[in-house]
């Protein structure tokens, strides 16, 4: 079975996505984004503690309590 996770979590840090992590970041209507970051453990598998660093921004770290960064 071909373990796809690290692709997938590498292509969400690609600098496409950067507006998604700012603190402040908004729907064009004005309103929050959804909550985006509350990754479950067996999604982040096996990535590497520089990834997790880049894919989670420092404000919404505590909706992955479980990682420790």
């Amino acid at each position: 079975m071909m373990d796809i996770n690290g692709t997938l979590l590498e292509a969400c840090v690609h600098p496409f996505f950067d507006q998604l992590r700012y603190p402040n970041a908004r729907l064009p209507n004005g309103h929050p984004l959804p909550t985006l970051f509350n990754f479950k453990p067996q999604e982040l598998k096996g990535a590497t503690f520089e990834l997790l660093s880049r894919l989670i921004p420092e404000h919404a770290r505590k909706q992955c309590a479980f990682l420790g960064i």
